[in-house]
């Protein structure tokens, strides 16, 4: 019995560590932003807010209109 306990024991232990590890991951985020500047879109540049908070994004293929509502990603989750 005291086996089984130790080795209880010893798989919550293992889930808890690997839980934090994971839960700390850096990932790429993607959220919904509205544009809310265009006047550097000659140069793919957009100023964009998410409600939240504001800043540049930039876009490598299409052009956006003020308004326009796109998917920003952020690399690794750091705004």
């Amino acid at each position: 019995m005291a086996d089984n306990t130790l080795a209880e024991s010893l798989f919550e232990a293992i889930n808890l560590i690997a839980s934090k590890k994971v839960s700390d991951l850096p990932y790429d985020k993607t959220v919904i932003c509205t544009i809310t500047d265009t006047s550097k879109a000659d140069q793919n540049e957009y100023t964009v807010t998410d409600n939240t908070s504001t800043f540049t994004a930039y876009s490598e293929n299409t052009e956006y209109g003020l308004n326009a509502q796109v998917y920003v990603t952020i690399p690794n989750g750091d705004m």
